[in-house]
């Protein structure tokens, strides 16, 4: 993620069902269809917004490194 930020992308759905690790441990990240250059990434027009999202996340908005850290902590907090 810290690679993709750097470089000026942003994911958009870091859960953890978009998160593999692979035989030798190595991890990998998935499911790209929302992620893009930031600012020009956007959520889709019908995201579930049942999911714990960052608060400003909101259908069709601009994917935010806050929004993939916001989810990353998330996933930190319940592999703990």
């Amino acid at each position: 993620m810290c690679l993709m930020h750097k470089e000026g992308y942003v994911h958009g759905d870091l859960r953890p069902q978009n998160i593999l690790v692979v035989e030798d441990k190595t991890v990998r990240v998935i499911d790209f269809d929302c992620a893009g250059e930031y600012p020009n990434a956007r959520y889709s027009n019908q995201l579930n917004m049942e999911c714990d999202w960052h608060s400003e996340v909101n259908c069709g908005g601009i994917i935010t490194k806050d929004h993939d850290l916001y989810q990353f902590r998330l996933m930190s907090v319940t592999c703990i």
